[in-house]
């Protein structure tokens, strides 16, 4: 068979049309085969279909971003064809990244430094850093499109308590839950004196 064509919805219902054999041979009809690799052995997932359209479900909760489909034609003996060329149909991505996880950081005077895990995503886009005052509900964006996995936070205030957490975002723009949080409190600057400086002389032993 030859035009094969395709499309999938958003909520994974796939719709494959096709023309009719141009060359007049009388034809029992139609079956579908699908595999999760171009490489991978083409599984039938129909009985004889007489018509030339066809829908199934085909599973989104998957890392498999494509889906490739070829159709074989049965005639009256039920004789097939060679399959058809292959169909790739690119699944919508609704299968966030894993979150990241805080590794380290580095409280020092006037800032902030975290560190956490990469996430091994293939459709991997950016970072996003967020913050809170201990305490209170609701992240603060810091930081977008970050795509090291460090962040260093000068807007701290000297002795005041945190929460810091990351996010990873895909292609497709689909966020990770939350990284477990980080909480600290910023190191504290020391109240500077003013310093009085005396002294005496000793001229007997020469000493001050």
């Amino acid at each position: 068979p030859l035009g094969l064509a395709g499309t999938i919805d958003s909520l994974g219902v796939v719709t494959l049309n096709w023309p009719l054999d141009p060359s007049g041979k009388a034809l029992r009809g139609y079956k579908v085969y699908t595999a999760n690799q171009a490489d991978h052995e083409f599984i039938p997932i129909t009985d004889i279909i007489s018509d030339t359209t066809y829908q199934f479900e085909a599973g989104l909760q998957t890392l498999t971003k494509n889906l490739y489909v070829r159709i074989a034609a049965i005639d009256g003996s039920f004789g097939h064809s060679e399959l058809s060329d292959v169909l790739v149909i690119a699944r919508p991505d609704v299968v966030p990244p894993a979150p990241p996880v805080i590794l380290d950081y580095r409280n020092d005077d006037g800032a902030v430094a975290i560190h956490w895990s990469g996430v091994s995503s293939e459709d991997l886009s950016h970072y996003a850093v967020y913050r809170k005052i201990a305490g209170e509900d609701g992240w603060n964006e810091l930081a977008q499109s970050l795509r090291d996995t460090l962040y260093r936070d000068s807007t701290v205030v000297a002795g005041k308590a945190y929460e810091y957490t990351v996010r990873a975002v895909d292609s497709a723009g689909l966020y990770s839950a939350y990284a477990f949080p980080l909480h600290l409190r910023t190191a504290s600057r020391p109240e500077m004196e003013d310093v009085v400086l005396k002294g005496s002389y000793d001229e007997d032993k020469g000493v001050v």
